[in-house]
């Protein structure tokens, strides 16, 4: 997922856009979804803005007046983001989830004219879509999948579990099991991917992994409960593969816990990822 960018602004700044006269106060309601971005374009360049929920990302474009809205988590509650720009209009939005917004692309302009996007942010929102539909028709054909050769890892009476790797239009879907059969919770502090050499010397640095940034994932959870098995996790790579003195790495660490896991992938597995049709 990419970062969130932060504007910083004076107080004088502040202090004129709402020193603006009430006909620039524009509110309104907008839908956000977690697997769909939400596209708002303005008609003149973002000076400052706030977010009412770490739940709710929300990112500036290579435009400075098109952002970006996308749900961190499914089913985020209620909430608002407040937007300013250089022109001094103030819009207030109220944002709620829904699974599949009715709109993706909201347009404000001071003259009524429509903008239309870039070639590159036309292109970003139609790859995006692409990748969406790709993924769900992946996830749908693999839900009944038997798992087959099974890697996994198990300590602490927590377990990480590979339960199936697939290749579909060039990319690598990987499904994943977390199983707690411990009486305490496990908060996932981090699900981190890289490359690592396949045995690390004693001079052997981190410097020496390459992260791995999945394109798409669904079903991710904070926690797992005790007791509780989370299955259908699903991530998605650009196409890669690695050499036989490398592994692929899947590392689960726990918040403010010792219980950190890990299976490793050789060449031989990716190599042999199942090719859904």
């Amino acid at each position: 997922m990419k970062h969130i960018f932060i504007l910083f602004i004076t107080i004088a700044n502040v202090l004129f856009a709402f020193g603006q006269e009430k006909k620039n106060v524009i509110t309104n309601n907008i839908e956000v979804g977690y697997d769909k971005t939400t596209f708002i374009v303005f008609g003149s360049e973002v000076d400052f803005y706030d977010v009412g929920s770490e739940d709710l990302l929300f990112e500036l474009t290579s435009k400075p007046n098109i952002v970006k809205l996308k749900g961190a988590v499914e089913g985020f509650r209620e909430t608002n983001v407040t937007v300013i720009t250089k022109k001094g209009e103030y819009y207030s939005f109220i944002v709620k989830y829904n699974t599949n917004p009715e709109t993706l692309n909201h347009i404000f302009t001071t003259d009524g004219n429509p903008v239309l996007m870039d070639k590159e942010e036309f292109k970003e929102q139609k790859e995006q879509a692409s990748l969406l539909k790709d993924f769900d028709y992946v996830e749908k054909k693999i839900s009944n999948e038997t798992p087959i050769n099974t890697l996994s890892s198990f300590e602490y009476r927590m377990g990480l579990a590979v339960s199936g790797i697939f290749v579909y239009k060039g990319n690598i879907y990987m499904k994943l099991v977390m199983t707690n059969k411990s009486s305490i919770d496990y908060n996932v502090d981090a699900l981190m991917f890289s490359v690592q050499p396949r045995r690390k010397s004693k001079r052997a640095t981190s410097t020496q992994d390459v992260y791995q940034q999945p394109i798409h994932s669904k079903n991710l959870p904070k926690s797992v409960l005790a007791n509780q098995e989370v299955k259908n996790i699903l991530v998605c790579f650009e196409p890669f593969t690695i050499s036989n003195d490398n592994v692929f790495d899947i590392q689960l660490v726990e918040k403010e816990g010792s219980r950190t896991l890990n299976v490793k992938l050789q060449s031989k597995h990716i190599l042999s990822a199942k090719i859904i049709q």
